[in-house]
């Protein structure tokens, strides 16, 4: 009987604990220690990415994506081994589309561009005559296509052409020659004196400030070179002119070809950028 009673206890008393132990609260988990053993403090693992985030490739997704210098590159030139640069163009809004503005006349100045997702077309010439470029964007500032010259329904001319965005190295690394003749092609233009041809009347007056736009006085004006295109004139050797791009204080633009021949002889051509 006694044995029984002090079961009886130990039962309730084991009962009673467990009651205890459920009414308490669970432990909060120990925080984690931001600092290694040695004191030094451990990388956020919550805040850190899961893999390594690259830089967007950019991309061209509007007309105005093509705003800026560009340059045609002509991988296989009929007669020629290595690539060469057909044309420096300069790219600007013109109401809705876009101008095109080239230092050769390779391309018109203002061809129909079209530019549908990654696919560039751009068109020029008449109904009869014309040219088209069809080109994919394959990024890193590259469109890669091809130009096919057409006459009468008839394709004459077919290669390869790519265009690209044009960088601009100073000035600096322009042929000496080259940057003297232009120098001293705007020299004298500032400093002539249209009195001497005409009166001072209406026609003078037009004249002269047809000059004054042209002049960019020296002080006032600076250039980048870009490089050498080739130049094809119809019953003349194939030439590769310096290309310069001239600004004046108003950042009106032209380019400018300076070609230098074997004699030493030197040709200054320019033509605004619109």
């Amino acid at each position: 009987m006694k044995k029984e009673a002090i079961l009886s206890l130990c039962v309730m008393a084991l009962m009673a604990g467990a009651v205890c132990d459920a009414q308490q609260p669970l432990a909060e988990p120990k925080p984690v220690s931001a600092t290694t053993d040695d004191g030094k403090k451990k990388p956020d693992a919550r805040s850190a990415p899961s893999d390594v985030q690259t830089p967007s490739e950019e991309v061209i997704v509007s007309i105005a994506g093509l705003y800026g210098d560009w340059r045609m590159e002509l991988p296989e030139w009929p007669g020629s081994d290595k690539p060469v640069i057909g044309d420096f163009c300069s790219f600007k809004k013109r109401d809705d589309g876009v101008s095109i503005t080239c230092a050769d006349d390779f391309l018109q100045e203002i061809p129909e561009v079209t530019l549908d997702g990654d696919k560039l077309r751009m068109r020029w010439g008449g109904a009869f005559t014309h040219t088209i470029y069809d080109a994919i964007w394959e990024g890193n500032g590259t469109f890669d296509g091809e130009i096919v010259q057409a006459s009468m329904g008839l394709v004459s001319h077919r290669f390869k052409a790519k265009m690209e965005r044009a960088s601009e190295p100073p000035a600096k690394d322009a042929p000496q020659a080259s940057l003297a003749v232009l120098n001293n092609y705007f020299d004298d233009l500032a400093s002539r004196s249209i009195r001497e041809k005409y009166y001072e009347d209406d026609v003078y007056k037009a004249m002269k400030k047809a000059a004054a736009k042209r002049a960019y006085p020296h002080a006032g004006f600076a250039m980048k070179y870009f490089g050498k295109i080739l130049e094809e004139k119809a019953g003349h050797a194939p030439t590769f002119p310096d290309v310069f791009k001239v600004s004046n204080a108003e950042n009106a633009e032209q380019w400018c070809l300076v070609r230098i021949d074997a004699e030493g002889l030197a040709d200054v051509r320019c033509r605004e950028i619109l």
